[in-house]
């Protein structure tokens, strides 16, 4: 029923907020129930505007970052996640360039990561990136009518005017549940190469450089998808198992004439058992960059994997330990109660 759903939802909030210790919620968040149409669940971030650039520097775009409200997302209904696509439109309702999109991250704060005990990424996307789906009769995520998401986008523009009243629009596939598919549960996972928490950006000096994390997984799963996140001059990303010395994936960008980056090359392994991963082996996830600018460029990199995996014991749960101090950190971080708001 409606009324117990929002009470579940409110109790989240509350806890998580009771058990963050020196934070506060941040003042503009939107909380919103999930708009269910023609079969998917509709999600929009408040409208914010986009000024020009504030000038060139060596041929660069100064451009500062803009960051809608944070929203809480309520699901209205129970079933299995299987794609999201987006779109970003103005306030006349006109497509704005992918280009303004720096990132969106789509967050589960009632369950843990595969590789830290922090909050549970369940899509997230770059320019770059584009819509993503799997196969809905093989695999999904599952969820429950109330289950809470929160919605954390980083806009700027680096295009050569503005734009006005500009909106993130999410669009959530899924399966409701009581049918017949999809016949396996699938959990997400990301790496970072600046994991645990905090800032993903990092400065690029001019050449070559590289960035890695490294970590073990809480229990055994099979890898079946895995995409990425980088930004120009990047080279490649992959992931290695430490443990035998050998890459479990290699991601390469794709760029146009121009230079600008198009898309990173994505793994799907459906048509497989997937990519083993163990609790005994350690992983490392690295990103590699040829600055060619000649100059270093602030906060110019970052490097992430992101992935569904197939958990071996399907009764492991996942859930978030709230009272974790990393938990805390990253619940603060995208939460932004360490960004000073415009």
């Amino acid at each position: 029923m409606k009324w117990k759903a929002t009470i579940r939802t409110s109790l989240v909030l509350a806890l998580i907020a009771s058990l963050v210790p020196g934070t506060s919620a941040q003042k503009r968040i939107e909380r919103v129930v999930a708009e269910l149409n023609d079969g998917d669940l509709y999600v929009a971030t408040t409208p914010v505007s986009l000024p020009l650039p504030m000038g060139m520097e060596g041929g660069f775009h100064q451009h500062r970052a803009v960051y809608p409200p944070i929203v809480h997302v309520e699901l209205p209904i129970s079933g299995y996640m299987y794609g999201v696509e987006y779109e970003l439109v103005d306030s006349s309702g006109q497509e704005v360039p992918r280009d303004v999109l720096h990132h969106f991250n789509l967050i589960d704060p009632q369950h843990r990561e595969m590789f830290l005990p922090i909050a549970r990424r369940v899509f997230a996307a770059g320019q770059e990136t584009g819509s993503y789906k799997m196969p809905k009769t093989l695999m999904g995520i599952p969820f429950e009518a109330g289950d809470l998401l929160v919605v954390s986008v980083m806009l700027h523009n680096p295009t050569d005017r503005a734009y006005h009243g500009v909106s993130l629009r999410l669009r959530i596939k899924f399966v409701k549940t009581g049918l017949p598919w999809p016949l396996v549960d699938v959990i997400p996972f990301q790496m970072d190469t600046l994991f645990p928490t905090g800032d993903k950006s990092f400065d690029l000096p001019p050449g070559k450089s590289s960035w890695s994390w490294e970590g073990k997984p809480v229990t055994k799963g099979r890898i079946v998808a895995v995409g990425a996140h980088l930004h120009p001059f990047s080279v490649s990303i992959y992931m290695e198992d430490l443990t035998t010395a050998e890459i479990v994936w290699t991601g390469r960008p794709e760029y146009d004439e121009d230079g600008s980056l198009l898309n990173i090359t994505r793994g799907e392994f459906y048509g497989t058992f997937g990519i083993l991963i163990d609790p005994q082996h350690t992983y490392r996830v690295t990103a590699e960059y040829n600055n060619t600018s000649g100059r270093p460029i602030s906060a110019g990199g970052m490097g992430v994997i992101a992935g569904i995996i197939i958990p071996s014991d399907p009764e492991f749960g996942f859930s978030a330990n709230t009272s974790d101090s990393l938990y805390a950190v990253d619940y603060a971080h995208f939460m932004r109660e360490s960004i000073t708001m415009e």
